[in-house]
């Protein structure tokens, strides 16, 4: 027998190996699969070790017999593996005698001996990510070993539920019928401590409630941990108390509004990230007074996209939220009162509230503006064209703006400066452009823009919906030199420029301008533009070609019939 090697007597330490073998696979590649797993297996394994172990080998593992890697060259390494990813889970079956000291397990697949490894590394685990189909019976199982793990900062559960007799093997250390609602209230009064926690649930017999997306919303590679998905067995009187939770993902599943409030009032101290989706319309609003008397202190990111609250309501939450930086309102009923709130101005008293509560450390007349540094309120069909240019004037701050539509007489006339020169993006509808009378107001619109020095992405849609060539271009921004498109040279950072709906009028030199001044130039999307009456079908073909070698990613749409395409019509005369 070969005496081994120096390497085989003192192994080196990985960081990480990552093992991944395609599922479709040749013949030949298989043979070469087996040459390549005797070297590893005799000469590679051996010579290392590693803390971090990765496989994805959904079902060539069988193919080649359980070769690649051997159970002995695993179950070497076992006891140094402090991560472990696993798209196979017979691999486990190697690593539970040994494996003993995990701090990050990610398994994908069937929920098989999966307590027992968690017991197994119960006092090191820190992030644990399950996505697995499993039993009503295995689940009560994990849930039980996860509250045992009592370093777990970061969990995250993708659960297909499936019945008992399609899963071929499970442990059977749960065999007594357990009552769910009692395990969740074991789990998480074991977990009090989580930061992130998400749990979600496929569909089972009997259904199970669940207070965040269903699991079909999920992909196979990993998701966002700053959410939480409230308990897939909900009680009526049973509020979980997660206070030292960081994220929490909800929507209003199963929980009533009352008891979601209350929910909030469990994990206000420590609370940085709150998704709240789809508030109900018929729950008794006004008795936010009542509940909303705390303070989020620490809360930050705050989404409520389609909720249906009222203004009022909202106001109201807003008030509550004295370090918030970024607010999503995309399609909800934010008004006046909100849009107050969020540039500084005291709103008037509210019927029901009375005045809004304040914070001596940031009073209403300071209110969001000093702190903003996203805002998405698209789709909110009562914020107003002045509203938006208050949010401009006034937050110097903002780095992300996700507007409605401002009407083009407001920029135009206006005498206030944006102070936002710090903007990144600009998502916006300029609307009414046919009241402008001139190109002057449009330069004018064109030089308000080009003060945003730091804009990376711009996003300009009208509304050019009516196909009459003449009201339709009236009702267009128009991009040439003669409009004032000169006055976006000092958007030097602009990487993309999606347009919507325009009439661009754009000719030959408009393109040289735009590659001359925007080095760093990428045209996204380009939807509804409509090729301009001036250029012919030959000039629009060499201005493709042009775009195509010198801005490869620029494309433009010609709404022309494709049977008018490529040669001259009436229209180009």
């Amino acid at each position: 027998m070969a005496e081994p090697t120096n390497a085989q007597k003192n192994p080196l330490l990985l960081q990480e190996i990552l093992l991944i073998i395609k599922p479709m696979l040749s013949h030949q590649d298989i043979l070469s699969c087996h040459r390549v797993c005797r070297i590893w297996n005799q000469v590679f394994f051996p010579s290392f070790l590693w803390e971090s172990f990765r496989i994805q080998a959904p079902s060539i593992v069988k193919i080649l017999g359980g070769r690649y890697p051997k159970p002995n060259a695993i179950q070497r390494n076992a006891g140094h593996i402090r991560k472990l990813v696993c798209q196979d889970i017979r691999i486990i079956q190697y690593l539970i005698p040994e494996c003993c000291r995990l701090e990050e397990l990610d398994i994908h697949g069937i929920g098989y001996q999966v307590p027992t490894l968690l017991r197994q590394n119960a006092q090191f685990l820190k992030k644990v990510s399950l996505s697995i189909s499993i039993d009503h019976r295995s689940m009560k199982g994990i849930l039980r070993a996860l509250a045992e793990c009592i370093h777990v900062e970061q969990c995250e559960l993708r659960l297909a539920l499936v019945p008992n007799d399609q899963l071929a093997a499970v442990d059977d250390e749960d065999d007594e019928d357990m009552d769910e609602v009692s395990i969740m209230q074991e789990f998480y009064q074991a977990v009090r401590d989580i930061l992130h926690l998400r749990i979600s649930c496929g569909i089972s017999k009997p259904p199970v409630p669940v207070l965040g997306p269903e699991a079909s919303s999920f992909s196979g590679s990993t998701t966002n941990t700053f959410s939480m998905a409230v308990n897939p067995y909900t009680s009526p009187n049973f509020i979980p108390q997660l206070p030292k939770l960081q994220s929490l993902y909800l929507n209003e599943g199963k929980m009533s509004f009352m008891d979601q409030v209350r929910l909030l009032q469990h994990c206000q101290l420590e609370l940085v990230n709150l998704t709240w989706k789809f508030v109900s319309r018929n729950d008794p609003s006004i008795q936010l007074v009542d509940t909303l008397h705390f303070q989020f202190l620490r809360l930050t990111t705050l989404c409520m996209e389609r909720s249906v609250l009222k203004d009022r309501d909202m106001a109201m939450i807003l008030m509550a939220m004295p370090s918030l930086e970024r607010l999503r309102l995309q399609e909800t009923q934010i008004g006046m009162l909100s849009m107050a709130v969020i540039v500084g101005h005291a709103p008037p008293p509210i019927l029901g509230y009375g005045v809004l509560p304040t914070s001596s450390q940031d009073p209403a007349s300071q209110g969001l503006r000093r702190r903003l540094v996203e805002l998405d309120i698209r789709d909110c069909p009562a914020v107003e064209s002045r509203d938006i240019l208050k949010v401009l004037q006034t937050c110097w701050k903002l780095k992300v703006l996700k507007a409605p539509r401002i009407a083009a007489l407001d920029i135009a006339q206006q005498s206030h400066f944006w102070v936002c020169l710090g903007l990144e993006e600009l998502h916006v509808g300029i609307t009414d452009v046919y009241r402008l009378g001139s190109f002057d107001g449009q330069r004018r619109i064109l030089h308000q823009i080009g003060q945003l020095t730091m804009l990376q992405t711009l996003s300009i849609r009208t509304n050019l919906s009516m196909r009459n060539d003449y009201w339709g271009q009236r009702s267009s921004l128009y991009f040439t030199m003669d409009t004032g498109l000169d006055e976006l040279r000092n958007l030097k950072e602009l990487k993309a420029f999606a347009v919507e709906h325009m009439c661009h009028n754009a000719e030959m030199k408009e393109l040289r301008w735009v590659k001359e001044n925007w080095a760093k130039y990428q045209l996204r999307e380009v939807r509804g533009m409509r090729r301009p009456r001036v250029v012919t079908a030959s000039q629009w073909d060499q201005m493709k070609a042009y775009t195509d070698k010198e801005i490869p990613h620029v494309t433009f749409e010609d709404e022309r019939p494709k049977e008018a395409r490529g040669r001259i019509t009436q229209d180009d005369v």
